[in-house]
């Protein structure tokens, strides 16, 4: 498993274009905003729901996240990781929500 600082994958514009991440360890401290066609398929999270997902009003501009366009996730693991969006969008979401589970 590949393990990736997500924050370097971001260019100067704090933005993720264009990319797939399969089977790799997603490792912050980070927050991502997912802004076009963002899928996060079969992936865990080191956290519960209410510590990983941020909901912010439709149109509001938030500065210090990482945002996601046309980018992909499958099988991925992320660690200090935290997604931000909408409530619509935070809602689709959580509805393919895994725990990782806890370390021994």
């Amino acid at each position: 498993m590949d393990v990736i600082r997500i924050v370097d994958k971001a260019g100067l514009n704090s933005l993720i274009e264009n990319e797939t991440f399969e089977n790799a360890l997603i490792v912050g401290p980070a927050v991502l905003a997912p802004l076009e066609r963002v899928t996060i398929e079969g992936c865990l999270f080191d956290g519960t729901p209410e510590s990983i997902f941020i909901e912010v009003p439709e149109g509001r501009r938030v500065l210090g996240v990482i945002g996601l366009r046309n980018t992909a996730f499958r099988k991925c693991e992320f660690r200090n990781i935290a997604i931000l969006g909408t409530a619509k969008s935070v809602k689709g979401f959580r509805k393919g929500f895994m725990a990782a589970p806890a370390p021994p």
